[in-house]
């Protein structure tokens, strides 16, 4: 059970999704996806609660279907992409209605609305406040659109209007047409009703102004200096405020300092306004109080890993180090050659210790590393340890599951933010769980693994760094294992951690009567379903590719050329075919996809449809890419930069061997001329006669050479003598050829 979960049985007219999960009180929240998803209602229902077992008994029926809810796409853009996609006006929309509700948009509103007591006494203090709401029903309407789109902002995005257009006037530049909305004229004094004009004379904001604020905290950011509001404003004055003119004078060169007009400037306090929404909250808190005291002293922290959580695929910690070895280039066998230290990251469920998921790569610690063993640990691991020659038993590693919350590290490492709205959109994922880069303790089960891969496997093996002394040769020189050996060490340490170590005191009252095993794997097993209710499995292919999509990267692929290029490879599918995609950009030239890709393959991309299902994209084996297949994008940058140094290196050749053909075709040249020095000078013009019977004498010339050469191999074997007849003298047709003009 998971939210997510959609319960279909045509027949009896139940179409329900599951929206929230209580599993203190064993409730869930659903949709009436019938009623969501008509155009006619333009106001979203609350959802129903029911039992677990009510909603068992509906899933159990006869004829029910059981599958994943599929959201909107715009759940999960990002700003960036929604004005790509569609326009400002969208963005405009989601944030005045996320405005509105703003204090009511978190875990605690949502928990008390759907299982608790509900939240009329907060929107009646709203509304005595002078919300611009006067009516519950816009609150409620609001928030149950919220509570059914993922509980994301981008809920509030008017994606039902998705092919209406939109008239949003976009200033540019200073030059086009501006009006400066919003401005009003004061009153004279308090008793008079009569307004005066109004004093201000600047204009409206235009990009160019938001585009300089980014510049200022740029500025201010490049500098480390201290922020203050007032200071920004002043030095957005200094720097954008002014033109200085440069006069050539008989005394040297003058600059001149001409200060702007108000109608050219922004006011002060459209100034502050656009300040505080381009540049986020957290930023101008880290500008206030620096980087290091904002993690310190500002940001959440977690002093106990256990805290809150109920069992195991909860919560899940992952981190990143820099292993200590060297690992061999497997694409060159003629030298002892190194690729550097690869990046382990780590996966693991802070319930049971269990190591869920690992990925190795030499980019990083970042969050493309990250997302790949966040893969790795939602998905099953049968077909991943069989392409490193380890076969797995029944439940030897039984995390195939996709976690409620993720606590990774929120410094320079990894960057959650951006994809925190597509994990709760797509995965139901929440990234609330914050730590800072320098608290290891804050992920100490995690971080504990990582201390004993390395004293106790990795410092043993050939090419570690261990202990390195100053006439000691360099661990660079000893790599002997590759990256597919380095993962079959790491998936050995995984299941020998998962099935041996002593976690007794992770045990409670009722592990000890059902005599719970004391391994991570074995209380893990024992408390999947008891505490979890079987939790968030990934188990059939659709699921795969929800996972695999929520964690791959984005990027842009070109159709062109009767093949879908990225990276310098090149990619087809079907669904191009049946798309006529090859066919468009022969008529209308190449154009861009975005897909999603994985550092820890280089065999496929995938689409994503506006639909919502997924499209493969394989890689080409033919004579361009089939050097690059079955091989992760790490090796294969490895390779485009052998293959860059060789290139240059052949191009050097090249050079100096044309050179040198050059000049023997020039000496060749003019031993030529040299060779006609004594014939007389030829100024015909038209085509020179007896050319075909020349032509026959240099034919025979050459036949008889070729005879010549095969008379000459067989020149050892002894033969009986000739019978025939020899000419004594040349016959009159040879004659005639030779004596031809």
């Amino acid at each position: 059970m998971y939210e997510g979960l959609q319960i279909v049985n045509q027949n009896e007219g139940i179409n329900y999704f599951i929206c929230a999960i209580d599993k203190w009180s064993d409730r869930v929240a659903v949709i009436d996806v019938n009623h969501l998803e008509n155009p006619k209602n333009n106001n979203v229902k609350k959802p129903k609660i029911w039992t677990f077992d009510t909603f068992n008994s509906f899933k159990n029926r006869k004829g029910t279907e059981i599958q994943r809810y599929v959201m909107p796409i715009e759940l999960d853009m990002t700003d960036l992409q929604i004005l790509k996609k569609r326009n400002q006006t969208w963005i405009d929309f989601r944030e005045k209605r996320v405005k509105k509700v703003k204090s009511l948009l978190n875990d605690e509103c949502v928990n008390e609305y759907l299982f608790g007591d509900g939240i009329a006494e907060k929107i009646e203090q709203l509304i005595e406040q002078g919300h611009e709401w006067k009516s519950e029903g816009a609150f409620y309407n609001a928030f149950n659109k919220y509570i059914a789109f993922g509980c994301v902002e981008n809920a509030f995005l008017p994606f039902g209007y998705k092919n209406c257009g939109s008239n949003y006037y976009h200033v540019l530049t200073l030059e086009d047409v501006n009006i400066k909305r919003g401005r009003k004229s004061g009153k004279l004094d308090k008793q008079s009703k009569g307004r005066q004009k109004p004093v201000s004379k600047h204009r409206g904001v235009t990009d160019v102004d938001k585009q300089n604020m980014f510049r200022l905290y740029s500025y201010f950011k490049r500098h480390n200096l201290r922020y203050k509001p007032a200071y920004a404003l002043r030095v957005y004055q200094r720097e954008f405020e002014v033109v200085i003119e440069v006069e050539e004078t008989s005394n040297g060169t003058i600059e001149r300092v001409i200060i702007l007009p108000p109608e050219e400037c922004i006011s002060v306090g459209m100034f502050y306004r656009h300040w505080r929404i381009l540049i986020t909250h957290e930023d101008l808190m880290r500008l206030k109080y620096g980087d290091i005291a904002y993690d310190k002293d500002w940001k959440p922290r977690f002093e106990r890993a256990r805290d809150g959580v109920i069992g195991p695929s909860f919560r899940y910690e992952i981190d990143a180090t820099i292993a200590d070895i060297y690992i061999r280039y497997s694409y060159d066998t003629t030298g002892r050659w190194s690729v550097g230290r690869p990046v382990i990251y780590f996966v693991v469920d802070v319930y049971s210790t269990m190591i869920v998921g690992y990925y190795i790569g030499f980019h990083g610690p970042d969050w493309i590393g990250a997302s790949e063993a966040m893969v790795n640990a939602c998905l099953p691991k049968a077909e991943h340890c069989a392409k490193y020659g380890i076969a797995l038993k029944e439940n030897e590693w039984p995390c195939f599951h996709i976690p409620t919350q993720l606590t990774a590290d929120n410094g320079s490492e990894y960057s959650l933010k951006h994809l925190e709205p597509l994990l709760k959109a797509n995965l139901h994922l929440r990234t609330v769980n914050f730590v800072p880069v320098y608290r290891g303790d804050c992920k100490s089960i995690v971080e504990r693994r990582f201390g004993i891969v390395q004293d106790m496997t990795i410092n043993f093996v050939a090419g570690a760094t261990v202990d390195l002394k100053r006439e000691d040769q360099h661990p660079s020189n000893k790599a002997v294992y590759s990256i597919d050996a380095l993962h079959r060490i790491i998936i050995k340490d995984i299941l020998h951690h998962n099935n041996t170590s002593n976690r007794v005191y992770l045990l409670n009252k009722r592990d000890a009567k059902n005599h719970i095993g004391f391994t991570p794997r074995e209380i893990w097993l024992g408390n999947i379903d008891e505490e979890m209710n079987g939790g968030n499995p990934v188990v059939n292919e659709f699921d795969r590719m929800h996972v695999r999509w929520a964690f791959l990267l984005k990027d842009e692929a070109s159709v062109r050329d009767g093949s879908i290029h990225f990276q310098e490879l090149e990619y087809d599918s079907g669904y191009a075919h049946e798309q006529k995609w090859y066919i468009r950009a022969k008529q209308h030239g190449a154009f861009n996809i975005t897909v999603g890709w994985t550092r820890a393959s280089g065999n496929f991309l995938i689409f994503r449809t506006d639909d919502g299902s997924y499209v493969e994209l394989t890689l080409k084996r033919d004579d361009h890419c089939e050097r690059f297949a079955d091989e992760s994008w790490d090796m294969i940058f490895h390779r485009f930069y052998a293959e860059l140094q060789e290139a240059y290196a052949l191009g050097q050749i090249e050079r100096e061997e044309r050179i040198k053909k050059e000049h023997e075709l020039k000496k060749l040249t003019a031993q030529q001329f040299e060779a006609m020095r004594d014939a007389p000078e030829n100024t015909r013009k038209s085509i020179q006669p007896g050319i075909k019977a020349r032509q026959n004498v240099q034919r025979q010339v050459d036949m008889l050479a070729v005879s010549s050469n095969i008379q000459g191999a067989f020149k050892g074997i002894s033969t009986a003598p000739s019978t025939t007849k020899q000419p004594q003298k040349t016959s009159d047709i040879d004659r005639s050829l030779y004596d031809a003009e």
